[in-house]
């Protein structure tokens, strides 16, 4: 039955907490220069490109690297309106922080719907506070913010019967990250799943009707509410009946749009404009070496290292543990497993940004996870509320534990390890020193800072910035400052001419070419 969507004040209240304490991190990351990893920078760089109806060509990634070619993210260009009015590194964090918390609207408003007005408040802080959302905050923009809303607006809006909406926001999946096309593709089997079952339920509910009507000698009602739940018996006929159905359209079609999209952007268009024309990440998704072989080795590479238990526990919490009994789960199933296919450690954990786009699925599992103890008619109704009950605090703990010892627990008691002011103003000093239309190479550190009106590279990825870098910014953990050679005697050897260098202070440099 379509639903019609309403205004819920928790709803927004809670966004509004969450994106306050996401930006007030943000914010005290930025200002303090804590820096994770180079991906601000990448995707700064991308914003600044698109800003100005340009290719993402983004020479942190490397000189002249069109950033298409390494994940397929067309819907990024939307970065560049906002960052054509806001143009900094700390716009993309606000973006992302708003989007994330936007994400918790749709999920918040139907927990109180189908759970009650307090387990869905529950359930919402549980969210906005779930460690797949603080970790991607902490580590900084990356593309799945815009697939995090996407997917909590999109299986919200199907569960409500808001068909036309649902199409478009999960169809939108696919121009956010090229895997995410194999979700979709999850999506369309476990409700083509669902729709199986329910036919195939009705079908032994109609047998069951036959035989008690012929038997029956009372005229008693045989659609007595108080019947045993059957259990579906998938089978052929049945499953050809709910692929020929009308309801069956959607889900293939999804299935295929997912398919379509996933297989164009891996063996087309990454390919097309990836520099070493081919999917990027091919070698990430091997299992590396292993004693074992055939399909004990598959095994052994999904179960071990015990990180990947723990992040399927964590992950089980999340969704309340009766989450699990939701088909909706298996829309993990494609995410999960590149990552624990893969033979980068950081993929298989639950740091990073890597678990965001899970969360969504984890509280909608939850919620269906919820309601389908309704049928589990071998409990009484007092021990289904009181499990009902149970969900919902397994998931708010696991939330509010992760949370006390993660980025925003750390930051909101303030025991952040962060540079002293001396430091900070030396960082401040060396962006202003670097001036604007530079070629400008430097470390990790301050790639985001010195993007706005700057061609920037990153230290690890230039040779000679085609010939054109002229400044050179290097930071206390730069290369640069822990070389046997100078500032300038450094700039010269890697990039040839002379150079000079016109500030330091603190271990940050910035030197010039003067030649």
């Amino acid at each position: 039955m379509r639903v019609k969507e309403r205004l819920d004040i928790p709803a927004y209240v809670i966004a509004a907490l969450a994106f306050a304490l996401y930006c007030g991190y943000s914010v005290y990351q930025w200002n303090h220069f804590l820096v994770p990893s180079w991906d601000l920078g990448i995707f700064t760089e991308l914003a600044q490109q698109y800003a100005t109806i340009r290719a993402p060509i983004v020479d942190i990634k490397g000189p002249n690297y069109n950033l298409l070619g390494d994940h397929f993210h067309p819907l990024l260009v939307l970065l560049g309106f906002v960052y054509h009015f806001f143009p900094s590194g700390l716009t993309l964090l606000i973006v992302q922080n708003f989007l994330f918390a936007l994400s918790s609207v749709p999920l918040t408003r139907y927990a109180r719907r189908r759970l009650g007005s307090k387990l869905g408040v529950l359930v919402g802080v549980a969210y906005v506070l779930s460690f797949g959302l603080s970790e991607a905050v902490k580590s900084q923009f990356h593309e799945i913010a815009f697939a995090v809303p996407l997917l909590a607006y999109g299986l919200v809006s199907w569960a409500e019967g808001r068909k036309r909406a649902a199409i478009i926001e999960l169809g939108l999946l696919v121009f956010v990250k090229e895997d995410l096309g194999l979700t979709l593709v999850a999506f369309g089997l476990i409700e083509l799943w669902i729709q199986w079952g329910e036919r195939a339920r009705g079908e032994q509910r109609g047998s069951v009707d036959s035989a008690e009507s012929v038997g029956s000698t009372d005229g008693a009602d045989s659609s007595d509410s108080s019947r045993p739940y059957v259990f579906p018996a998938r089978t052929g006929s049945s499953l050809v009946a709910t692929l020929k159905a009308k309801s069956a359209t959607v889900p293939i079609s999804l299935i295929l749009w997912g398919a379509l999209w996933f297989l164009l952007a891996i063996f087309v268009i990454l390919p097309l404009l990836n520099p070493g024309g081919g999917w990027e990440y091919t070698s990430n998704l091997g299992s590396g070496s292993s004693t074992y072989s055939g399909i004990l080795a598959f095994l052994v590479s999904v179960a071990d290292p015990g990180e990947k238990i723990v992040t399927l526990i964590l992950l089980a919490c999340i969704a309340g543990l009766v989450g699990v009994r939701s088909p909706y789960m298996w829309l993990m199933f494609p995410t999960l497993a590149w990552r624990f296919l893969g033979n980068v450690d950081t993929y298989w954990g639950w740091a990073w940004h890597y678990s965001a786009v899970l969360m969504p699925i984890a509280i909608f599992a939850l919620i269906d996870g919820v309601e389908r103890l309704e049928g589990w008619e071998v409990l009484r109704k007092s021990w289904r509320e009181k499990l009902r009950v149970f969900a919902v605090g397994v998931s708010l703990v696991t939330s509010l534990a992760m949370t006390w010892g993660g980025p925003l627990g750390t930051y909101l008691r303030g025991v952040i390890d962060v540079p002293d002011d001396t430091e900070i103003a030396a960082a401040r000093g060396a962006i202003e020193a670097a001036g604007k239309s530079r070629a400008v190479v430097t470390d990790m550190t301050m790639l985001a800072y010195l993007v706005p009106d700057n061609r920037v590279f990153w230290e690890g990825s230039v040779d000679d910035g085609d010939g054109q870098v002229d400044t050179v910014v290097a930071t206390p953990e730069s290369s640069v400052m822990n070389d046997s050679l100078t500032p300038d005697m450094w700039a010269a050897n890697r990039f040839g001419g002379t150079w000079e260098t016109i500030y330091d202070e603190e271990g940050y440099t910035v030197t010039t070419r003067i030649d």
